[in-house]
């Protein structure tokens, strides 16, 4: 099983938008692995046997963000 990340997703992901990236520096943004992995797990999990309530509320952060930083490539 994948713990939950040190990192935190908002954290993370605002941290690389304050950083004042390039627009190729935004297109190829990926998020770090561990918390790659954490979405990963996620998914399967939610597949296979279902979420708790408070991985359902991570998972949500992740769906949250991901649109978020799509709309951002996509400007």
């Amino acid at each position: 099983m994948v713990g939950a990340p040190e990192l935190n997703i908002k954290d993370v992901v605002t941290d690389f938008l304050a950083s004042g990236p390039s627009v190729d520096d935004l297109i190829a943004y990926r998020l770090p692995e561990t918390l790659q992995e954490r979405a990963q797990y996620l998914l399967d999990k939610k597949r296979d046997e279902g979420l708790t309530a408070p991985e359902q509320q991570e998972m949500d952060e992740f769906l949250q963000i991901d649109h978020l930083m799509a709309l951002v490539k996509a400007k």
